[in-house]
């Protein structure tokens, strides 16, 4: 058999740059997000606890592409802290309430 006969060839350019990634694990932390160059990344909570493989451009980290078995499964979203930081929050802890006796079991 020669070698001319196990080249692939791909009609596809975006298919070709996607096997010229760079490739990389993480662990999804338990508030749905990964850590790429100390840039946090959404990822489905279902992948929470999970160990995930992950590929992108080092250059760009522009997209993030989560893989499971040679396939690519979703796409990490960059966080946005400001959106995130005005996000309301259900069940305020008062410390003023705390010293009238009220929410004992904080």
């Amino acid at each position: 058999m020669s070698q001319i006969s196990q080249v692939k060839t791909y009609d596809n350019p975006e298919k070709l740059k996607m096997l010229f990634l760079k490739r990389a694990q993480r662990k999804v932390r338990h508030d749905g997000t990964i850590s790429v160059d100390s840039n946090l990344y959404q990822v489905p909570p279902v992948y929470i606890g999970k160990k995930v493989k992950i590929r992108f451009d080092p250059e760009t980290y522009e997209h993030i592409y989560l893989y499971e078995n040679g396939s690519c499964i979703a796409e990490a979203e960059p966080v946005i802290m400001v959106d995130n930081a005005h996000a309301k929050r259900g069940n305020h802890l008062s410390f003023a309430a705390m010293s009238k006796g009220g929410k004992e079991d904080v």
